[in-house]
């Protein structure tokens, strides 16, 4: 009886282990995507702003495509 507890307990941290593993690698694909899409949000209010401060967009807004 002791042997399949042991057997058990053992499997159940290895699973554990694996879950612990998995979630932090999860966590840094999502921290990495937020950051690259906070970067693309920067960068489109970067062309948003120059695109206003421009006299020929402010004339036409077609004039830059």
């Amino acid at each position: 009886m002791k042997k399949s507890k042991g057997i058990c307990f053992s499997i159940f941290s290895g699973v554990l282990f694996l879950m612990q593993i998995y979630s932090n690698l999860v966590t840094n694909y999502l921290d990495i995507s937020l950051e690259n899409f906070s970067k693309k949000i920067q960068l489109c209010n970067t062309i948003e702003d120059e695109l206003n401060d421009n006299p020929l967009s402010r004339d036409n807004k077609y004039w830059i495509v």
